[in-house]
């Protein structure tokens, strides 16, 4: 949850946490997928750049809804 909540409005890619935690990819997304079903968090299949994949971001609550332009871009307002 530290990691999501220093990220942001912006959010924070799912392989970020991974880099960053040292936990496993698949232990992120069943920890992300229990606070998404809690409410704390959303999450969003986005890319943040125009040419950059497509990857999930996981997003704070309390930040909205993340915004997601043309093509799957995020929009950071």
């Amino acid at each position: 949850m530290s990691y999501i909540d220093a990220a942001g409005a912006s959010g924070i890619a799912v392989y970020e946490i991974v880099n960053k935690g040292k936990i496993a990819r698949d232990r992120v997304t069943q920890i992300g997928e229990m606070f998404e079903n809690m409410g704390v968090i959303l999450s969003a299949v986005v890319r943040t750049s125009d040419r950059g994949r497509k990857g999930t971001r996981y997003f704070l609550r309390k930040h909205g809804e993340p915004v997601i332009g043309k093509g799957g871009r995020l929009v950071v307002v």
